[in-house]
């Protein structure tokens, strides 16, 4: 698939601000990485918002909704500077597509494989396993 076909899967939307040359480059630079992580990706849609606080400070609240071949993916950031908002959106979204993607590798075809009892023991960092190693 062509980047032209990625790049229009990525959908922004900014309320209370409008969205610059900066921040749409920024976004589309940073979120495209995601398609080439996980294939199962069908679009993305980033939600920009300008909250003003009561002492007049200004929030940007940052959401994305990963549309995939599954259920969707959504993760929110928060943060006083908007590019800050946008990188702690990438690291959630990034981390929970990874833990998909380590489930729908492992978990299913291995793990039923497994009696309930050998699968509780060999999932890393499990309850199980951490006190059977005590």
């Amino acid at each position: 698939m062509s980047a032209r076909i990625k790049m229009n899967r990525i959908i922004i939307t900014c309320n209370r601000f409008p969205v610059g040359e900066t921040v749409d480059e920024f976004v589309r630079e940073k979120f495209s990485t995601l398609f080439y992580r996980c294939t199962d990706i069908v679009r993305m849609r980033i939600e920009l918002n300008l909250e003003s606080g009561q002492e007049g400070e200004v929030r940007f609240h940052s959401r994305i909704i990963i549309g995939t071949s599954g259920p969707d993916i959504v993760a929110d950031a928060e943060s006083t500077d908007v590019f800050d908002a946008l990188d702690g959106l990438l690291r959630r979204a990034d981390r929970q597509l990874s833990r998909r993607m380590r489930v729908n590798d492992f978990g299913r075809e291995w793990l039923h494989s497994l009696e309930r009892s050998e699968a509780l023991l060999a999932l890393p960092g499990s309850r199980s396993s951490t006190w059977n190693m005590l």
